[in-house]
C-alpha cells in the first residue's frame, strides 16, 4: 500500500506542474526508507524508485521540467546502481536479521509479497558481504535452503563459491552428479561451470550431464557456455558443445542451433573452420532433421554450406526427407521464402549453372509435397544476381541454347518476370524456339506472362504502370519476333494487356458513379 501510494504522488509532483508543491511534498516526506521498504522499492515500483525521493527534492528543477529531471535523476537512477549503493542497508538487515534463520524468514517474506521479474539481487551481494558465513549455513542446511527465493539462489551461489570454492565441488556433487536431479536446483549449479574456478572441471562435468539425456539441463549448458565464448578456443569450444549435441533429443535439437549462432556470433573464420572440422556431422545432421527451418538455422548453414555443392546436397537430403514424411505440416524442406543464404554460397556463374542444373533434375524427379518445396527454391535461385546487379541466368543462357536441353530454357523462363530489364533473354528465347522446335511451348510460356508478377498499384484516375510496361515489352518483342505463330501469339498478348488496361478503367470509372 505504501509503495503504491508513493509512486501515486511522485507522479501527481512529476508529471502535473499545476500540483502545488505543498499539497504533495510534505506527505512525500512521511516516507521513511529503512532497509526493507528500500528493497521493496527496488522491485515494485512502478516508476523505478529505489531510494528515497525527498533525498534528490532538494534540488528539483521549475515546475515546468519536472517530468524530465525525474526521469534523469530518479527513474534512471535504478539502472546504474552498484552493490557499494546498497552496503548502508546491507549493513542494517545484517544487524537485524543476524541468524541464518532470521535471513530466510526475510527473504521468505520478501518472495511472498513480491512479483520478481529481474534475477538482480544487489541488496543480496551486499548482504552477503555482510554475513558470509551466516548464507553458508544457509546453503549447507538443507530445509533453509529450500525456503530461499529461486531469483536470489542465484547470486548467493556466485558469493558462495567465489568466497569458499571449496563449496563449488560439493554443490555440484550434490546437485549435477547425483541420480535424483532437481531441475531448478541443478540449472543453478551449471552456472558455476562459468566461473573461474580452477578446482572445477568443465568438461567432465558437462559430459557426465549430458550423458544423463536431461534436455532442460543441456540446453542450460549452452547457455552457460555463452557467457565463458569469449574466454575459450575453437577446440575448448568443441569439447564443451559436442556432449551435449550429442545427447539432445530431436525436439530439443534445434534449439541448440540458436545457442551455436550465439556462440559463433563475431568470431573470425579460422575459429569458426576449427569448431565445424569438430561438429559438422552432428550440426549437419540437426539442421537436418529439423522440420521448420528459421534465422539461425540459416546463420549456421551459411557457415557450413560454403560452396554450392555442400549446399545442394543438404537442399537435396531435405527433399528426400520431406518425400519420407510426406506432411508439410510437419516437415518443411524449403522455407516459406527459400533459402535465405544462397547468394553466400553461389559466388559466380559456374556456382549458379550447377544449381539451377541441381534444380531441374529435382524437377522431373520429385512431385506432390516436394514439388511445392522446388518451386519456391527454382523462383529463388533462378533471380539471383552477379555483383553488377545482372542475372546470373542472363550469364550462362547460352548454355541451353541446344536443342537437347533448350526445353530446361524454357523452364526457368517460366520463373524469370516478363519486365523491360529481361526483354533480352526473352528475345533470344523467342528466336531459338523456332530453330529448335519448341513454337508451341514457346507460346504457352509467353501467354503465361501476360498477367503482372506480383502486386501492383496506382494513382486514382491512371492506369497501373505495371500494365503499360507490360504492353511495352510485348510490343517490342513482336516486331523482333519471326512471322508466323510466335508473332501471332505476341499479338494476342498485347491484346490481353489491353483489355486488362480497360478492365482496370472501368472498374475506376464503377467505383467513382458508386460514390
Amino acid at each position: 500500500m505504501l509503495s503504491a501510494y508513493e509512486d501515486l504522488l511522485f507522479v501527481w509532483w512529476a508529471g502535473h506542474p499545476d500540483i502545488p508543491d505543498d499539497k504533495v511534498v510534505p506527505l512525500l516526506h512521511k516516507f521513511v526508507y529503512g532497509p526493507e521498504y528500500r528493497v521493496y522499492r527496488y522491485y515494485s515500483s512502478r516508476w523505478d524508485i529505489s531510494e528515497n525521493v525527498m533525498d534528490k527534492l532538494k534540488d528539483a528543477p521549475p515546475k515546468n521540467e519536472r517530468w524530465k529531471w525525474a526521469v534523469d535523476n530518479i527513474m534512471q537512477r535504478k539502472w546504474h546502481l552498484t552493490v557499494d549503493d546498497f552496503e548502508k542497508d546491507a549493513e542494517l538487515l545484517s544487524r537485524k536479521y543476524f541468524a541464518a534463520r532470521d535471513i530466510v524468514d526475510f527473504l521468505d517474506d520478501l518472495n511472498k509479497k513480491l512479483t520478481i521479474s529481474s534475477a538482480n539481487a544487489l541488496f543480496s551481494h551486499a548482504w552477503f558481504k555482510q554475513s558470509p558465513d551466516e548464507f553458508k549455513k544457509i546453503r549447507e542446511d538443507g530445509n533453509l535452503w529450500n525456503q530461499v527465493p529461486i531469483f536470489l539462489k542465484y547470486t548467493i551461489t556466485y558469493d558462495l563459491v567465489q568466497k569458499f570454492p571449496e563449496m563449488a565441488k560439493v554443490i555440484i556433487e550434490q546437485t549435477l552428479l547425483t541420480s535424483d536431479i532437481l531441475l531448478d536446483e541443478a540449472k543453478i549449479t551449471i552456472n558455476i561451470l562459468s566461473y573461474d574456478l580452477p578446482s572445477v572441471n568443465r568438461y567432465e562435468i558437462i559430459k557426465a550431464v549430458a550423458e544423463k539425456n536431461i534436455d532442460e539441463l543441456n540446453l542450460a549448458i549452452l547457455e552457460m557456455i555463452r557467457f565463458i565464448r569469449n574466454k575459450i578456443s575453437a577446440q575448448e569450444l568443441i569439447e564443451l558443445t559436442l556432449p551435449v549435441l550429442n545427447h539432445l533429443s530431436c525436439k530439443a535439437q534445434p534449439k541448440a542451433i540458436d545457442h551455436i549462432a550465439f556462440l559463433l556470433y563475431d568470431k573470425g573464420d579460422d575459429y569458426v573452420r576449427t569448431f565445424f572440422e569438430g561438429t559438422r556431422e552432428i550440426i549437419r545432421s540437426i539442421l537436418l532433421n529439423d522440420g521448420k527451418l528459421d534465422y539461425h538455422d540459416f546463420e549456421i548453414s551459411a557457415l557450413l554450406f560454403s560452396n554450392p555443392q555442400e549446399l545442394m546436397d543438404f537442399i537435396k537430403l531435405r527433399l528426400e526427407k520431406e518425400k519420407e514424411i510426406d506432411k508439410y505440416s510437419e516437415y518443411e524442406a524449403i522455407s516459406y521464402d527459400g533459402i535465405r543464404f544462397t547468394d553466400k554460397s553461389i559466388k559466380n556463374n559456374d556456382d549458379f549453372f550447377y544449381a539451377i542444373t541441381q534444380i531441374l533434375k529435382w524437377n522431373e524427379e520429385y512431385g506432390g509435397i516436394s514439388n511445392y518445396s522446388i518451386e519456391k527454391l527454382f523462383k529463388q535461385i533462378v533471380l539471383l544476381k552477379d555483383s553488377s546487379g545482372t542475372l546470373y541466368f542472363e550469364n550462362i543462357k547460352e548454355k541451353f541454347y541446344n536443342k537437347d536441353v533448350f526445353s530446361r530454357l524454357l523452364e526457368c523462363l517460366f520463373h524469370i518476370p516478363l519486365f523491360k530489364v529481361n526483354i533480352k533473354i526473352f528475345d533470344e528465347a523467342i528466336h531459338k524456339s523456332k530453330e529448335f522446335g519448341f513454337e508451341s511451348e514457346m507460346c504457352r510460356l509467353l501467354r503465361s506472362k501476360i498477367y503482372p508478377e506480383g502486386g501492383w498499384s496506382s494513382s486514382v484516375g491512371e492506369t497501373p504502370p505495371v500494365f503499360i510496361e507490360k504492353k511495352e515489352v510485348f510490343m517490342k518483342l513482336k516486331e523482333d519476333a519471326p512471322a508466323g505463330i510466335l508473332r501471332n501469339t505476341l499479338d494476342d498478348c498485347v491484346k490481353g494487356v489491353e483489355r486488362m488496361i480497360d478492365d482496370h478503367k472501368k472498374d475506376e470509372e464503377n467505383r467513382f458513379y458508386s460514390r
